[in-house]
């Protein structure tokens, strides 16, 4: 599976200077967005996305862009700017109402308060070892914090207070771990990508996790051979909502509802040769960035509708 991390391009002086005009088309949803898709190249698709609070918050192009819950732009700040890495790995919208960025290459998180982009460093040095995509959680413990690792296969606590990272799985529970998430009822839950399911993660008496319940990303609901979970979030329905991928051809991605208990029950079929970036709840609505169609869905929570946001 490809990584949801890009480089950075090098661009021209005139398409330097189309880049705010290109940003704002893009987000406003516009037909017009796509009259420099012949220089699509030498800028990044709508990445990552949180929401909350009746904001959210995307990740587009090197910048942070806040917008209403119904899509309205308000802002955009330039990550460069905020001294955060311009190409992050993820963002989470916490309920401080404080925006977490984690970035890799060398592995990082900043949280940034939103109102004067004044961000400080979480972890420090301890976070390098991760080398690949990795996102991150707050814990129901405060101050400590749970990270994916797909490269190192496991699963990491942070405690703001100590100097390592702390390893929660034994070695091989876990194969190319990415989204995370709590379910209604408070149990942790893990995208596990390679080993083509999703695993809920019980807290144990020496304070790590073991496994508990499972259920296959192979399953009659996929299609395509959709099989590889990707991004997991509880949805508006209390339910998990996954995004799933075809191996070796990640452009193809559906949504399927799990029941925490029963397993798959619904597949919500995305436009043909999307490629699922991120997913977020925003009210009653899922949203799911598209990269490779500089597109920002929202799928409603209670008809399936898919629209672009």
């Amino acid at each position: 599976m490809r990584d949801t991390a890009t480089a950075d391009k090098p661009t021209s002086k005139l398409a330097k200077g189309f880049a705010g005009l290109f940003l704002v088309l893009i987000l406003a949803g516009l037909a017009a967005r796509f009259w420099l898709i012949d220089k699509a190249n030498e800028f990044t698709g709508p990445m990552h996305v949180t929401a909350g609070d009746g904001q959210v918050y995307l990740n587009v192009s090197g910048a942070i862009a806040r917008l209403s819950a119904k899509g309205d732009l308000l802002e955009v700040k330039p990550l460069r700017e905020a001294g955060l890495p311009v190409d992050p790995i993820d963002l989470r919208l916490l309920e401080s109402g404080e925006l977490l960025v984690a970035g890799q290459q060398p592995a990082s998180i900043h949280i940034c308060e939103t109102d004067n982009w004044v961000c400080r460093p979480l972890g420090g040095p301890p976070i390098g070892r991760i080398q690949r995509q990795f996102k991150v959680l707050p814990a129901q413990e405060q101050g400590r914090w749970l990270l994916t690792d797909a490269r190192g296969d496991t699963l990491w606590q942070l405690d703001e207070s100590a100097t390592e990272l702390v390893e929660m799985l034994p070695a091989k529970t876990l194969a190319g771990a990415n989204g995370l998430t709590f379910d209604a009822e408070g149990n942790l839950w893990v995208a596990d990508t390679d080993k083509q399911r999703i695993v809920e993660l019980l807290p144990t008496a020496e304070g790590v996790f073991e496994t508990g319940r499972e259920h296959s990303g192979v399953n009659e609901l996929t299609i395509g051979e959709r099989h590889f979970p990707m991004l997991i979030e509880t949805g508006p329905d209390k339910r998990l909502w996954v995004a799933q991928a075809a191996e070796f051809s990640e452009a193809h991605s559906d949504l399927v509802i799990y029941d925490p208990i029963d397993g798959a029950a619904e597949v919500v079929s995305l436009p043909t040769n999307a490629y699922a970036t991120d997913l977020a709840i925003s009210g009653k609505d899922v949203l799911l960035t598209d990269l490779e169609r500089f597109t920002v869905y929202a799928v409603d929570g209670a008809t399936r509708e898919v629209r672009e946001f």
